[in-house]
This record gives C-alpha cells, sequence and structure tokens, in this order.
C-alpha cells in the first residue's frame, strides 16, 4: 500500500519529533513511512501512544494511510541555528 502523503522532507536542518497521542487501538494501519534506497526498501514505523519518534528533517517521509479509526499526532519541528 503506498503512503497517503506524498514522501517529502521537512527541512535541511534540525529534527523532527513526532508523538502518538492516540491509543494504538484507536486505529489501524497508518504510520510514519522512511524511504529506502529503493522503493521497495521502505520502513513504516508505528511507535506506541506518548511515544516519541525523531528524524533529520531531511530524511525523506510520508504518512501511512489509516484503515480504520482516528490518529492524532504532535509534530515538533526543531530548526538547528
Amino acid at each position: 500500500q503506498p503512503p497517503r502523503l506524498e514522501v517529502h522532507r521537512d527541512g535541511a536542518t534540525g529534527v523532527t519529533i513526532n508523538v502518538l497521542l492516540s491509543q494504538p487501538t484507536a486505529f489501524t494501519s497508518g504510520g510514519t513511512y522512511f524511504e529506502g534506497q529503493v522503493a521497495t526498501e521502505g520502513l513504516v514505523v508505528r511507535p506506541g501512544e506518548g511515544h516519541a519518534l525523531m528524524h533529520h528533517r531531511a530524511m525523506r517521509h510520508a504518512a501511512y494511510p489509516i484503515a480504520h479509526g482516528l490518529r492524532h499526532v504532535l509534530v515538533v519541528f526543531l530548526e538547528s541555528t
């Protein structure tokens, strides 16, 4: 299943932090997709409720589609200066 949102970068410097606010039982599928060297090598990460996922802003990623339910995520961008 392809990512719901187009693969993108959040910026060139700094980090992005995603915190899952929903209980994992509130939705099915979903997560954050990270692009691999080739399209078939991508990885979907599904952290638990309250867990943070942090990645460099230049890393190519996308939101993976939700099959059912509602998923709330807090996204924080930290820019280095």
